[in-house]
């Protein structure tokens, strides 16, 4: 299980289909910031950034003395996942700034509340792979 959630092509796939169906849905389809969109690709989001963090932390083994250190390892994948969420809120509020009269039409950020809520998304995503994950790991070595 622990080789399948790390598999490259999971790995950089889900957060590359992600992407993709998103700006099908918002500029081919036209189907903007619906809450339950919103939810559902930023949960997937932090859960796919925190896939990519324990990619490269399984693959590093020498950059971490912490490896064993459970609190530690979901620290960092959550931390990573909210840099990177953070990273994409300053990308919606910099389009909605620059491009004003397609903002006024389709707000990339419509309020404080969604962007609360998208980051809280991430999160919620975040931990719940970092958790799964270090579970299967966890078990893997205990057998």
């Amino acid at each position: 299980m622990r080789k399948f959630l790390l598999h490259p092509y999971l790995v950089f796939g889900l957060p590359l289909l992600l992407f993709l169906t998103d700006a099908f849905l918002y500029y081919v389809l036209k189907i903007g910031n619906s809450d339950l969109i919103s939810v559902l690709y930023h949960t997937l989001g932090g859960l796919s950034m925190a896939m990519v963090f324990f990619y490269f932390f399984e693959r590093n083994p020498e950059l971490y003395s912490f490896k064993n250190k459970l609190l530690v390892n979901i620290v960092l994948a959550v931390s990573f996942a909210m840099l990177i969420g953070v990273l994409w809120e300053f990308m919606e509020f910099s389009i909605d700034y620059i491009f004003v009269e397609y903002a006024k039409l389709h707000p990339a950020q419509p309020s404080l509340a969604d962007t609360m809520a998208d980051l809280a998304c991430d999160l919620i995503g975040a931990t719940l792979f970092s958790l799964a994950y270090l579970r299967f790991s966890s078990s893997k070595e205990n057998s």
